[in-house]
């Protein structure tokens, strides 16, 4: 009987941490249960501003924001009743009276410490901003999505999007028409932010790219959409991506609307209309789940149970690549004045295949196999072959030296 109640392994990694999950949309402390020993968790960073028009003037739709970067991170192992420092990515803000060729404001990371170990959620890009002259370049975004390009008033270069990182895609750039008046979509975790679209009946911002989706938290939900794109007044701002995304503005009455909180979106671009306003981006979170599981602990009855059955592990592993060497007995030499034996057959893996090299060998630890040493003739008789046979544990056939000739 185990002196640990009938329990089996390493009983100190056992989480106790019944599934509980907490939600942190400030940045603060969490601290684990007592008896919880692992956790997974969800970072995403705060979503990046729309462009606004430059100075609120009569010019071309901004580009949407990048979405906050989404980070995914399953069975870390923690101490119990332990704080852990979150913080919380802020979205971010379009400057007031944005001047000529300034971007939305970027996003803010959001980021977990564990132990020497720091999990970021990388910050969305600004969307771009216009102006007479060509539109301005979205924010690129070095983990999140970047935000989408701005649009110019007129037959000017328009604005790419902005380059997304490992945890997002790029924003959507504005078309190359030159009666492009819409901002590109902010890119998403799951996607990149769409191009304007030319119209009739006007230009159409791009849509911000989707977010991805977690059910970390019991349901399933999901986070980090693009900010869609500004438009035309004659046309409507596009919708912003899956996940809190912002949509974008076309009309002093139909302002561009924020990245929604907590969720990482990015705001909407401002249209094409004299006062018309980008909108902020949404704020990010962090998720942990105390998991209520046991890693490497096996009840008694298990182990019965798969001992009976055969399939209790042995912790063997496939070890590839063995070389070997093989050598068979030498024939024996002739009597009298008759000639000497031929030497034993040679075979090795070393220096690689031919007709008398062959290709390594895989076996498996903890497992017997056969091997034969061919014994050296006596006088006029052959020696013995030499033999490998690995049996089950390879797909190669048995490797085999033969033995030596004897003597004439």
């Amino acid at each position: 009987m185990a002196q640990n109640g009938g329990i089996i392994g390493p009983v100190n990694v056992t989480s106790k941490g019944g599934n509980k999950v907490t939600s942190k949309t400030a940045t603060g402390a969490i601290t684990t249960q007592p008896g919880t020993r692992i956790v997974d968790a969800l970072l995403v960073g705060g979503g990046g501003a729309g462009g606004r028009n430059a100075n609120g003037v009569f010019d071309g739709g901004a580009g949407g924001g990048g979405a906050g970067g989404f980070l995914s991170q399953t069975g870390l192992s923690v101490c119990g009743n332990t704080p852990y420092a979150a913080v919380v990515g802020g979205g971010g803000t379009v400057p007031a009276n944005a001047p000529s060729g300034q971007t939305g404001g970027n996003g803010n990371n959001s980021t977990l410490v564990i132990g020497c170990t720091t999990y970021t959620a990388g910050l969305g890009g600004g969307g771009g901003t216009t102006e007479p002259s060509p539109g301005t370049d979205g924010a690129g975004a070095p983990l999140g999505s970047g935000g989408g390009g701005g649009s110019s008033d007129g037959p000017q270069t328009p604005g790419s999007g902005g380059s997304g990182g490992p945890q997002g895609n790029a924003g959507g750039p504005t078309n190359s028409s030159t009666t492009n008046y819409a901002g590109g979509g902010g890119g998403g975790a799951g996607a990149a932010g769409t191009a304007s679209v030319d119209g009739p009946p006007g230009t159409s911002g791009g849509v911000g790219g989707n977010g991805l989706s977690s059910s970390i938290t019991g349901s399933c939900v999901t986070y980090a959409g693009g900010g869609g794109g500004g438009g035309n007044p004659t046309s409507s701002g596009a919708s912003g991506g899956s996940g809190g995304g912002g949509t974008g503005g076309y009309k002093p009455s139909n302002n561009a609307t924020a990245g929604q909180d907590n969720t990482g979106g990015g705001g909407g671009g401002a249209g094409r209309a004299s006062g018309s306003c980008g909108a902020n981006g949404g704020s990010g979170i962090v998720i942990t789940k105390e998991l209520n599981k046991a890693s490497g602990v096996w009840s008694m009855q298990s182990v019965f149970s798969a001992r009976n059955q055969g399939t209790w592990p042995n912790g063997a592993v496939q070890v590839p690549g063995i070389n070997y060497l093989v050598v068979a007995g030498g024939g024996g030499g002739a009597t009298g004045a008759g000639g000497g034996g031929g030497a034993g057959g040679y075979r090795a893996s070393i220096g690689g295949p031919s007709p008398l090299n062959g290709s390594t060998i895989n076996l498996t630890t903890k497992t017997e196999f056969d091997i034969t040493v061919g014994g050296g003739g006596a006088a006029t008789t052959s020696g013995s072959d030499s033999i490998i046979n690995p049996g089950a544990s390879d797909t190669v056939d048995s490797i085999t030296s033969s033995g030596g000739g004897r003597g004439g």
